[in-house]
């Protein structure tokens, strides 16, 4: 950005117009609010997001109802995080998000339970076969999983959802059987099992919070996400002049930001994007 530079006051006796010249220490202000603003734009595009995150979280928390994890019912908004997106250019999005909990498959779940496998960087070649023929009824996981075996999440699903995909996998369940063992899957059997009793699962907390959402799945219908970012349209408009103000004084205090906030991976950030991918026309 080029610098402003100061210029010796001149007098003519042929003007009737007066001229006004900035003084040196003027020039000085400006030139270095200058070299600032790049700087300061930036920062305050974070603190902006930060201050948004921030808004959105506490009234998450202030209107949530509990939502099932495991076989209770929590109170999951007090638990929300704020956290920037790593790995990305410039300014990274800035989320509120919750950890999936991680809770133990109990016998009486298996009949209400789909399950998803995802790699480790320790998982046996056999894991890639649950990947591609998954989800599965989680009373009907063909081999012994152990945790250090795979990474695997639970969503609850209908009973039918759940019989359609024990129809899928029993279809072709000969086919499935000789894969696995090939992969070297100890006896692998594609009918109704006990494996995933005791296994921890990542409950998919994510899945649960929109069933509420949206009424889904016979759930009484209490939204507290949409009404949020509805919300947060007219309070971007009082941070957004907090964001003028510290472009041109550079005090970080004027925003309102969240004592604790973390980093997030760029792939642990896009696995949310199904969750984000609903409430997008609402946002």
């Amino acid at each position: 950005m080029a610098r402003l530079r100061y210029k010796k006051p001149k007098s003519s006796s042929f003007s009737t117009t007066p001229a006004i010249y900035p003084e040196r220490k003027t020039i000085k202000a400006l030139n270095d609010l200058k070299s600032k603003i790049p700087q300061r734009i930036e920062k305050g595009e974070l603190f902006f997001l930060l201050e948004m995150a921030q808004i959105l979280r506490k009234r998450i928390q202030d209107t949530a109802p509990d939502v099932q994890v495991g076989e209770n019912m929590i109170d999951y908004a007090k638990d929300l995080k704020i956290a920037i997106a790593a790995g990305w250019q410039d300014v990274g999005p800035v989320c509120v998000y919750f950890e999936n909990a991680e809770v133990e498959l109990t016998v009486d779940r298996l009949g209400e339970t789909a399950l998803f496998f995802r790699r480790t960087s320790a998982s046996p070649e056999w894991v890639d076969v649950l990947i591609k023929y998954g989800p599965w009824p989680a009373e009907m996981v063909p081999v012994e999983v152990k945790n250090t075996d795979a990474k695997i999440i639970a969503r609850k699903a209908r009973p039918d959802e759940l019989q359609a995909l024990a129809n899928r996998i029993y279809f072709r369940r000969q086919e499935i059987e000789g894969l696995l063992a090939r992969a070297g899957a100890k006896n692998p059997r594609v009918e109704i099992t006990e494996n995933g009793v005791g296994v921890v699962v990542k409950e998919d907390v994510g899945y649960n919070v929109l069933r509420k959402e949206f009424g889904f799945d016979g759930e009484k219908q209490e939204a507290h996400w949409r009404p949020a970012l509805r919300m947060l349209r007219e309070e971007a408009k009082m941070v957004w002049k907090k964001f003028d103000r510290y472009v041109m004084n550079g005090r970080a205090n004027i925003f309102d930001l969240p004592d604790n906030y973390g980093e997030i991976s760029k792939t642990k950030f896009s696995e949310g994007e199904p969750f984000q991918k609903e409430l997008a026309p609402f946002s």
